[in-house]
């Protein structure tokens, strides 16, 4: 289930999503090459590539409890970060924006996208399934570590329900238990504490921008990518 619905995996099957996901791939790949600009073909090209990369890395690593904060930073800037970095230095790009701004947007996409990707993997624990459109505690589920799991993780390095998931001991109940502990704690405090740094961070960026509608209106998302429930 994403967004409430279905997904098209569920409805269609494995096989069908995958062709889907390569037509909308070279839809978005024909819109691009209209635009006739090689800078931002060759972009969209490296960002496949990255995200690609960024998900194969995240299978590999899945159940694996050797996994460090830098590490999952790493993970998630080689996702959400750079797909979203990909979209604001585009459109800067295409606009003939100055060099300046262009390097001011792509920071500003990247920490977005930083923030964005650490907010729903502590809604992962904290949300409702009505609230976020698809099950929580999947990320542990499928064997991810997100930021709230490592600094679970740190805290209780023994006797930990993650530890214990990752073993294969009472998957539902120790899900249940890891999620239990990250609420009645001050990790998902820390991990907000995270998502807003990298919020200022992207706010800072346009700092080089003019202060007119369009800034204020980037402002306004970094605030809410921070605030959001769903």
């Amino acid at each position: 289930v994403r967004r409430g619905r279905p997904t098209i995996n569920k409805v269609w099957g494995e096989d069908k999503a995958i062709l889907l996901g390569d037509y909308l791939l070279a839809k978005s790949e024909e819109l691009v090459a209209d635009t006739q600009n090689l800078r931002v073909i060759k972009l969209l090209a490296q960002t496949v590539m990255t995200i690609s990369s960024g998900e194969l890395n995240q299978a590999f690593s899945a159940f694996n409890l050797k996994q460090t904060r830098q590490q999952y930073l790493q993970r998630i800037s080689g996702k959400t970060a750079c797909l979203l970095s990909l979209a604001t230095e585009s459109g800067a790009i295409l606009s003939q924006a100055p060099e300046k701004s262009v390097e001011a947007l792509k920071g500003y996409g990247y920490n977005l996208g930083i923030a964005f990707q650490v907010v729903d993997d502590i809604l992962d624990f904290i949300g409702t399934e009505e609230e976020m459109g698809k099950p929580i505690g999947s990320d542990l589920a499928q064997g991810t570590l997100t930021l709230p799991a490592i600094l679970l993780l740190e805290r209780y390095p023994e006797d930990n329900p993650v530890r214990r998931l990752f073993q294969n001991e009472d998957r539902q109940r120790n899900i249940e238990l890891a999620m239990e502990l990250v609420r009645n704690s001050s990790i998902t405090q820390e991990c907000y504490a995270v998502a807003s740094d990298y919020c200022a961070r992207a706010c800072h960026n346009l700092s080089l921008l003019p202060d007119n509608a369009s800034r204020r209106s980037l402002i306004k998302l970094a605030d809410y990518v921070v605030k959001r429930r769903k």
